[in-house]
């Protein structure tokens, strides 16, 4: 009788133990799937996902260089936006074995001949690091023809070198119509992505231009 007393006591601590483990194992998903949902979803889409804020163009200033009735001359720009393109590298998906061969080819690309300050973008432990800015379509296009080619005889993920699009101001008379239209920053507004612009119609059409 005292054995098999024993051994109830045993069972009831061990049915009390496993009772408990399943309670706390209920709260814990309780935490997590309510709780916690939100955070962990957005953890979940970050892994899969990426938001890439796609910017646009500013208004174009047109005019008509010679007086004719009805103005049947075709527009003139004056002003207007140029697409252009950002390079960004992941360092973390590129080797370190083939971080310096990347890096020289690319400084080759772009005419760089120190190539110490965009090597050490490629030793940031960072998924996205912006190495040039305002490339046109034919930089962009040569640079991803190697790059493509590349990684896939060394086994690199393809978009551990990529680009983005951004509209840059242009103006084809140059310094002519300076004072007149002035210019904008390079710089934007890291939340609307509007433009600042400094003076002339660029600032007191503004309102009409940021679209």
């Amino acid at each position: 009788m005292k054995s098999t007393s024993s051994d109830r006591k045993r069972l009831v601590l061990v049915a009390v133990f496993l009772f408990g483990l399943n309670v706390l194992l209920i709260l814990q998903f309780y935490k997590i799937q309510i709780i916690q949902q939100e955070k962990w979803t957005q953890g979940a889409l970050a892994q899969h996902q990426k938001i890439v804020v796609e910017t646009f163009r500013r208004g174009t200033i047109y005019s008509n260089t010679t007086v004719k009735e009805g103005h049947l001359q075709e527009e003139q720009p004056f002003v207007l936006d140029v697409l252009k393109f950002h390079l960004y590298i992941d360092p973390n998906s590129i080797p370190t074995s083939e971080k310096k061969a990347v890096c020289k080819k690319i400084c080759q690309f772009l005419n760089k001949a120190d190539e110490k300050p965009i090597y050490q973008e490629f030793l940031k432990k960072s998924r996205s690091r912006k190495i040039a800015v305002w490339l046109d379509k034919d930089q962009k296009n040569q640079i991803l023809s190697w790059w493509r080619a590349y990684a896939k005889q060394k086994k690199i993920v393809s978009n551990a070198v990529y680009f983005v699009k951004e509209y840059q101001r242009s103006y084809p008379f140059g310094a002519m119509l300076g004072q007149v239209l002035q210019t904008v920053q390079d710089i934007k507004d890291p939340k609307t992505m509007q433009a600042y612009p400094i003076g002339g119609l660029e600032l007191s059409l503004n309102n009409f231009l940021k679209g």
